[in-house]
């Protein structure tokens, strides 16, 4: 029995340990593979975002931004002061 278990089923059960093993460190590193392409499509349509999305209302605000202080120079100087003074007391 003992013969017949070392030396037939020892080796069987070793072949599948090594198969499972190489499975399994198989599926690890295509799912190290996917996680990489994921994090990289991410960061991509991430910075898609910014550029198209983000950097659009940044414009806009900056515009708007620039009409204020025009808007503000129309104010005559003395009115400007006077605010100035009740905004300090």
């Amino acid at each position: 029995m003992d013969v017949m278990l070392t030396g037939l089923v020892k080796p069987l059960y070793q072949k599948l340990i090594e198969v499972m093993n190489s499975c399994y460190y198989s599926f690890i590193e295509d799912i190290k593979v996917l996680y990489i392409t994921i994090y990289v499509i991410f960061i991509a349509l991430l910075s898609v975002y910014y550029w198209i999305v983000w950097k659009r209302y940044e414009d806009n605000f900056l515009d708007l931004i620039k009409k204020s202080f025009d808007l503000i120079n129309l104010i005559p100087e003395e009115i400007k002061n006077l605010i100035v003074l009740k905004l300090n007391e």
